[in-house]
């Protein structure tokens, strides 16, 4: 008769975050909101996931196909935001992929709504679209102007600008940069970017003809609203650009007052650098105006 083997027993060890799962089902319990769990047969981690994933939740939950067309529909939205950006089509993709991504929560979520009534699930909806779009895609946009890429409407049309650290800049590159307010009453300018190309660099010395802007000996054309005589001399750390300002006065304002303001606006600090546009933005090429 054989005896029979009595195996020690080890019970699974609690995991690192078993704590905090306590905490939050007493949480549940003690608020009433024991409704609120995981989707059936979904981990915490795809959850987390699926949030982030548009299209990930219907394939996590069973619907496959409509989970591909998501992902693909958002990929492709995401290359026409990319292709035609700062274009009218580009804000539209912007809205469908928000809106996709958006569909695909509330898809995952559905079982917490589940017997909710219509006018708690609409604002479940609007609240679904609003936090998203302010949490993730708005900031991601921003940190992509800011940091890479700025679309700049420039005379009807628009300019892809690389807004990278701060390059060599030479005597006729363009460049974008931020217009300082002006303080006089009665006068104010819309625009707070400007993309000019660079007419001095630091130490040249510009002098004014009523023909021509002469830069270090070199006669240049010269432009509206420029000075009919006198010189300067760039200071360090600046550029000479001058600008296309579009002015919106309130009441008679002297023409020399806005004269002054173009001279004052030519004198840019490299601080306000922006940008440089790019020559072309994939298979368009970027005419400056």
């Amino acid at each position: 008769m054989r005896k029979l083997e009595i195996l020690p027993f080890y019970p699974p060890r609690a995991r690192w975050y078993g704590r905090w799962r306590q905490i939050g089902d007493g949480f549940r319990r003690v608020s009433q909101m024991d409704w609120i769990c995981l989707p059936e047969n979904i981990s915490l981690w795809q959850f987390l996931a699926a949030l982030l994933i548009p299209g990930l939740a219907f394939w996590l939950r069973r619907q496959r196909r409509i989970g591909q067309a998501i992902m693909a529909a958002w990929a492709l939205l995401l290359a026409v935001f990319i292709l035609w950006l700062g274009y009218t089509v580009a804000n539209f993709a912007f809205s469908l992929m928000l809106s996709l991504h958006a569909t695909s929560i509330l898809f995952l979520i559905s079982p917490w709504l589940r017997g909710a009534r219509l006018f708690f699930r609409l604002l479940a909806g609007v609240a679904t679209l609003f936090l998203l779009g302010a949490l993730l895609y708005v900031p991601l946009r921003n940190q992509l102007q800011n940091r890479w890429l700025l679309p700049m409407r420039v005379q009807g049309q628009v300019v892809v600008v690389q807004t990278f650290s701060l390059p060599s800049v030479r005597r006729g590159d363009w460049v974008a940069y931020r217009i300082d307010e002006d303080s006089i009453p009665g006068l104010r300018l819309p625009d707070s970017l400007g993309l000019r190309p660079v007419i001095g660099l630091p130490g040249d010395r510009i002098r004014f003809t009523p023909t021509a802007c002469v830069v270090n000996g070199f006669a240049l054309p010269r432009q509206p609203r420029m000075p009919d005589s006198g010189e300067l001399i760039v200071e360090e750390n600046h550029w000479f650009i001058w600008p296309e300002l579009a002015i919106i006065q309130r009441g008679a304002i002297a023409d020399s007052a806005i004269d002054a303001v173009f001279l004052r606006t030519s004198n840019v600090e490299q601080s306000q650098y922006v940008g440089k546009p790019l020559r072309r933005w994939f298979w368009r090429k970027q005419h400056l105006p």
